[in-house]
């Protein structure tokens, strides 16, 4: 780890620790590889 890492490490630490603006959410990329098999929910259905 270098200077430069630990500085970016802290932008995104101070990032996550800003409260919930519902104009501008946070999105996170986890480095893990994920395969949705399944819908959490039923579909609505298509509309033209």
């Amino acid at each position: 780890m270098n200077g430069e890492f630990v500085a970016a490490m802290e932008d995104v630490l101070d990032l996550y620790a800003e409260p919930y603006d519902p104009n501008r959410p946070v999105v996170c990329f986890d480095e893990t590889s994920t395969q949705l098999l399944a819908e959490v929910r039923e579909p609505l259905p298509a509309q033209p």
